[in-house]
């Protein structure tokens, strides 16, 4: 069963900022998310309710709805940023 992706518009101004080659990689990162909502290198982040995955240095932030089956893209952005 697949995941419904969704990604906040905040999320969206954000990855348009990233430079093209790596935007490639996290588009790619982010589809897989679409299969298995927690791989093998996410993360629970301890002081919100999302997950966190890496993607060279940058980071994506989502949350999980395992009845609606959604995944919610809360925060995309380089590693030094993201937590602020």
């Amino acid at each position: 069963m697949s995941y419904n992706i969704q990604i906040k518009k905040s999320a969206e101004k954000d990855f348009k900022k990233i430079p093209i080659d790596d935007q490639s990689k996290i588009k790619d990162a982010i589809l897989e998310l679409e299969k298995d909502p927690r791989p093998s290198n996410c993360k629970k982040l301890k002081n919100r309710p999302e997950y966190r995955i890496r993607i060279g240095d940058y980071r994506v932030l989502y949350s999980i709805n395992d009845e609606s089956r959604e995944l919610v893209i809360s925060l995309l952005g380089h590693r030094r940023d993201i937590y602020k």
